[in-house]
């Protein structure tokens, strides 16, 4: 997305901070090598968020720090809050 749709770093923070949630799961249960590929999923991943981080010129620490928005309270139709 980063280079087709031209997606900001802004944008891309929750993608990335998935990926950096999901990290310690893949080195626990996809680090053996792939017979396909060659290479073990885990540095696969790592190398891609490594990568995007300085296609982005950030560092792993917003990444890290970001929070999904607060989601709006809806109102009723009343008027009440739910």
């Amino acid at each position: 997305m980063r280079g087709m749709e031209a997606w900001t770093a802004e944008r891309l923070l929750p993608i990335l901070a998935g990926l950096q949630e999901l990290q310690p799961w893949l080195d626990q249960w996809h680090a053996e090598i792939d017979p396909h590929r060659q290479q073990r999923l885990n540095e696969s991943i790592r190398t891609f968020f490594e990568s995007e981080l300085t296609q982005l010129g950030i560092t792993a620490e917003p990444v890290r720090n970001w929070r999904p928005p607060a989601r709006a309270r809806r109102r009723s139709a009343g008027g009440k809050r739910k």
